[in-house]
């Protein structure tokens, strides 16, 4: 039974397309997107080191991470507007490894199977797989920026262009890097409960690392009408003009190109 289950998520398809989550910012329906690859892997496996952006790995963090990725995929069965992000393959077992945990969880308490609510690790990310190929980004883009709703920006000050790019309210500075290792969770906890508080369906758009999962998670079940949106490091080279990925080398597009792709949505000081 749970070799099938395990088996079961990996090879599913995806629950939906980028499609359905546009339709429910346009329809002021609360969404939840988030993802769940290899560095948070690293991080729930207890690996030394750090991700790719530098954030340390600790065991306290992981821990959080595998009780945000049950938390919220318990969330999802009555709540079809949660998507976690699923990592590219599972030649490293990553997914397995997601899928044995969480079957674990749901038979010690008793509680139904169920599929994870997984959706492509890329689902909002200017990237080959989507980036040019339909206008899909260019209308999520498009729904944030025109919903009538509080949005908010939590991301380093080098992606402070992100709120042109989404036609945010506000910004909040992060830095680059560790600040869930560095005893900054509880002091960026606070100021996004107090801005929800006042704003209690807003919309928050994360660029801001591994510990994005545990505010998404912390805030989720206090806020129910608020969405939280982990947009990872899909779109630091429209805010940066320059990339932050090795990979992004091997990309068919430029700076120039998403400046393209969205014509009518930026500002002429992006060019």
């Amino acid at each position: 039974m749970k070799e099938e289950y395990i088996d079961k998520q990996i090879n599913n398809q995806f629950k939906c397309d980028l499609t359905h989550i546009t339709d429910n910012i346009k329809n002021k329906k609360r969404v939840i997107f988030t993802k769940f690859g290899d560095g948070e892997y690293n991080c729930m496996t207890y690996c030394n080191g750090n991700n790719c952006d530098g954030d340390k790995y600790t065991k306290e963090l992981g821990d959080e991470l595998k009780k945000s990725f049950i938390s919220l995929s318990l969330l999802s069965k009555n709540d079809d507007g949660i998507y976690l992000g699923k990592w590219h393959s599972d030649i490293n077992n990553i997914i397995k490894y997601y899928a044995d945990f969480f079957y674990d969880h749901l038979k010690e308490n008793n509680i139904e199977l169920f599929d994870i609510p997984f959706v492509d690790y890329h689902f909002c990310y200017n990237e080959h797989k989507y980036f040019g190929n339909n206008n899909n980004m260019y209308e999520f883009v498009k729904a944030i920026q025109e919903v009538d709703k509080y949005k908010l920006i939590v991301s380093n000050n080098l992606n402070k262009r992100l709120m042109t790019v989404f036609k945010a309210n506000n910004f909040v500075e992060i830095p680059e890097n560790s600040w869930y290792a560095n005893g900054l969770y509880d002091i960026l906890y606070g100021v996004l409960n107090k801005e929800l508080n006042f704003y209690n369906d807003a919309i928050i758009i994360f660029s801001s690392g591994l510990a994005t999962k545990v505010l998404i998670n912390d805030l989720a079940s206090l806020f129910p009408n608020a969405s939280f949106i982990d947009i990872g490091s899909g779109f630091d080279l429209l805010a940066r003009k320059k990339p932050t990925r090795i990979y992004y080398d091997c990309l068919p597009h430029s700076y120039e190109d998403e400046l393209s792709y969205y014509k009518g949505l930026l500002p002429i000081e992006f060019i």
